[in-house]
C-alpha cells in the first residue's frame, strides 16, 4: 500500500491595501482593501520507500504554491531541505472555488511532482487545505526562459534627466519570473521615492525572458530624479515605501542594483 509524507506549509501573504501616492508628487489610485482568510495547508508526498528512484523525493528543492481564482494569482516558492518540514502561515484573498495548486521542483526547476485542489475560502477563518501530490508522466520543465546561477538584477537602461521614459532590466538567476517582483525607487533631491505609486510598489518581470520594464516618470518632479535603485523580490513580498527619505533597507531583498540617470546628450 503507498505510504504519504505529510508536510504542513503554511506561509504569510501581506495584503492589505496601501494608500495612493506616487514618488515625486504624484498620485495613484485609492487602494481598496481585499478580503482575506488563512490556509493551513498541508502537501502530501509519497513515502520514500514508495518512489521509484526517477522520482526521489531527496531531488526536490522548493515547493511552488500558485493561488488563483479570486483576483491575480499569488504565487510563492518555498525552499525545502527533505525531509524537514515547513510550517509558514499563508494569508490569501477570500471567495468561492478558489484553486491551490502545488508543484515539487528541483534545483534545476523541473517538476517531479504536482496536485492541485478547489476549496471556498472564507474571509477571517482558517481553513485546513491538504494537496496529494502526484509524479508526473515525465519530468517538465517550467516553460520559461532561465538562467543558471543566482538570482539576480540588471538595470539595463534609464532616460536622461529632465525627461520622461521607464527604467528597463532583467531578472536573471534560476528562479522562475513568475514568483519574482521588482521593487524600483528613484531619488528627487536628497529623497527617494516609489515607482510607479505607492499602492503599485512592485514591477513583475515577464515570464518568457525575466525582462521588467518601470514607468518612472509619473509625476511632480519625477524628471529631476538622479539616479534609480531596484530590489529583486519575491512577488508575495511586501516592500517599504519610500515617500522623500532615505532609500529602503529591504534586507529580505534577493539583489539589488543602484544607476546614476546620465545627463542630456549623454
Amino acid at each position: 500500500m503507498q505510504r504519504y509524507l505529510m508536510i504542513p506549509i503554511v506561509y504569510g501573504l501581506l495584503l492589505a491595501g496601501l494608500l495612493s501616492g506616487c514618488g515625486g508628487g504624484g498620485g495613484g489610485a485609492t487602494a481598496t482593501a481585499v478580503p482575506t482568510g488563512e490556509v493551513l495547508l498541508q502537501i502530501a508526498l509519497p513515502a520514500p520507500d514508495a518512489l521509484p528512484v526517477t522520482r526521489s523525493i531527496g531531488e526536490i528543492a522548493a515547493f511552488r504554491v500558485t493561488v488563483s481564482g479570486a483576483g491575480a494569482p499569488q504565487v510563492m516558492t518555498i525552499p525545502w531541505t527533505p525531509p524537514t518540514p515547513v510550517s509558514q502561515r499563508m494569508t490569501v484573498r477570500a471567495g468561492d472555488n478558489v484553486i491551490l495548486a502545488v508543484a515539487a521542483l528541483d534545483d534545476a526547476a523541473v517538476i517531479h511532482y504536482h496536485g492541485q485542489t478547489t476549496v471556498d475560502i472564507a474571509a477571517g477563518a482558517v481553513t485546513p487545505v491538504t494537496v496529494t501530490l502526484s509524479p508526473t508522466l515525465a519530468d517538465v520543465a517550467l516553460d520559461t526562459t532561465l538562467h543558471t546561477g543566482e538570482p539576480g538584477l540588471t538595470i539595463d537602461e534609464v532616460p536622461p534627466v529632465g525627461t520622461g521614459g521607464s527604467a528597463r532590466g532583467t531578472v536573471t538567476g534560476r528562479l522562475d519570473p513568475e514568483t519574482l517582483a521588482v521593487a524600483v525607487y528613484i531619488k528627487v533631491g536628497g529623497g527617494w521615492w516609489s515607482k510607479p505609486y505607492f499602492d503599485a510598489p512592485l514591477t513583475f518581470p515577464r515570464a518568457e525572458d525575466g525582462h521588467w520594464q518601470c514607468d518612472i516618470i509619473t509625476g511632480g518632479s519625477d524628471a529631476a530624479a538622479t539616479h534609480v535603485a531596484a530590489f529583486l523580490v519575491y512577488r508575495t513580498a511586501a516592500v517599504p515605501l519610500a515617500g522623500g527619505g532615505a532609500l529602503p533597507d529591504i534586507a529580505h531583498a534577493l539583489a539589488s542594483v543602484q544607476v546614476a540617470r546620465p545627463s542630456p546628450g549623454e
